[in-house]
């Protein structure tokens, strides 16, 4: 009848526009995390884009002290061991500028009434032009190899909050081997590994998974790296803090069921 009202169509869309849909395993860890720049201000680190509200899961802290204790250092190499690399740069950037006037300077002053003489005959010369080339070009190669040595070589590590086995990984810094005082680079779990395999054998079966006993280089495949980062660990002891923390995080798989044997 007249008195009737006529029923409003309801879209079903409309009843679930405030709810938030559903996001896959792989898109629930990305998340924008606050960090630490050189001067001690917050900033923002976008690790992959995303179309998730990233700001509701944000990571701030107030100043280092906050960082530092919200991300527990897992290794801290020490600081008495950078003498062998800040001395192996300095000697070979002496050696690379002895080759250099070796080359550009002395040969040529040598030989120069021979080169500016009518007859200008190699087999005269006083300084072979040869031996300069030959020890510049070997100079410069172990110079290269002591600069890139520290860039890769791992100063700190310690665990990322927020992240399920993420690490935040510092190297050195050159020129003066220093430890950088911003928070390192941040990997996410699978990111960084144990390179080689007879390392981790090695690790977990003779040193019943205890990381403290392991002496050497550890390499680290990463993703970011043309080359392996470079744990040195030489007195585990003192240098590894949570060993256990570390191996896990370390190993592409966990410790999970690995037959480890801890020291009593």
């Amino acid at each position: 009848g007249k008195g009737k009202k006529k029923k409003k169509k309801v879209n079903p869309k409309s009843m679930i526009k405030n709810i938030p849909e559903e996001t896959t395993e792989s898109s629930s860890t990305d998340e924008k995390i606050m960090v630490l720049d050189d001067k001690g201000t917050a900033k923002e680190k976008n690790d992959n884009s995303s179309s998730l509200d990233q700001s509701k899961r944000a990571i701030t802290y107030e100043n280092e002290a906050e960082f530092d204790q919200r991300n527990p250092l897992l290794y801290k190499r020490a600081p008495h061991r950078t003498f062998l690399p800040r001395t192996l740069l300095t000697m070979t950037s002496f050696h690379t500028a002895y080759w250099t006037w070796y080359v550009l300077d002395f040969i040529p002053a040598m030989n120069v009434n021979i080169t500016s003489s009518a007859v200008d005959d190699p087999s005269l010369y006083i300084v072979d032009p040869t031996v300069g080339y030959v020890g510049l070009g070997l100079a410069i190669f172990m110079s290269i190899g002591s600069w890139v040595y520290p860039s890769y070589l791992i100063s700190e590590v310690r665990s990322a909050e927020g992240t399920s086995g993420g690490l935040y990984i510092k190297t050195h810094k050159l020129p003066f081997v220093t430890v950088p005082q911003n928070p390192g680079t941040l990997y996410r779990r699978k990111e960084v590994t144990i390179d080689n395999t007879k390392d981790v054998t090695k690790i977990l079966y003779d040193l019943n998974g205890d990381l403290r006993l392991f002496n050497g280089h550890l390499g680290l495949r990463s993703n970011d790296q043309k080359a392996n980062l470079l744990l040195d660990i030489r007195d585990g002891e003192e240098e590894v803090l949570m060993e256990d923390v570390l191996l896990n995080s370390l190993l592409k798989n966990g410790v999970g069921k690995a037959p480890v044997k801890r020291r009593k």
